[in-house]
């Protein structure tokens, strides 16, 4: 067992590449839903020097990703939902899963191996992650993502309007504990 890194179940669909030209409906939480963001007053969020940041950050995904585009943000206490587009063309070649039915052959780390493609909803989100992350721990020094992130590819205009809807309205919903 030594060296070997411990199986992680991934959160992504398995029947969708994750660099098709799409839309997606992107949930990232804060590790112990830590209120870290800031707080909700009178149904507005108020946001704190690091959702300050975390702002600042995704408004800057697409200058940091060529393919991916900004549409929406809602931060809240403990977690932030956003939307996303990924404008890639698409060659007509599922390159991962060519690379997939020769991986066996190949002497790829097992990093590489789970990496994902460049130009991928998970590459921006995990360079996202690591931009706040990095800035966060001036004001707190205890920062943390939860692993990993959620997403929803986003199908229709109408499954876009309803998410917009929740996405806008999420402060309002919100409760206090």
């Amino acid at each position: 067992m030594s060296g070997e890194l411990p199986f992680r179940k991934s959160a992504r669909a398995k029947w969708w590449d994750y660099d098709n030209m799409a839309s997606y409906f992107i949930t990232i939480n804060i590790r112990d839903a830590h209120q870290v963001f800031g707080m909700i007053k009178n149904e507005q969020m108020i946001l704190s020097e690091i959702g300050l940041l975390a702002e600042r950050y995704w408004k800057e995904i697409d200058q940091h990703n060529k393919n991916v585009r900004v549409d929406l943000l809602q931060i809240m206490p403990n977690h932030l939902h956003g939307i996303l587009w990924l404008n890639k063309c698409d060659s007509g070649l599922n390159t991962r899963s060519m690379h997939a039915s020769t991986l066996h052959k190949t002497l790829k780390s097992q990093h590489q191996m789970i990496s994902p493609p460049k130009e991928s909803i998970s590459t921006a989100i995990r360079s996202y992650k690591s931009a706040v992350s990095k800035n966060a721990k001036i004001y707190c020094p205890d920062f943390k993502w939860q692993r990993g992130f959620f997403d929803r590819i986003i199908r229709n205009s109408t499954e876009y309007e309803q998410i917009k809807e929740y996405i806008l309205n999420n402060p309002k919903k919100w409760k206090t504990i």
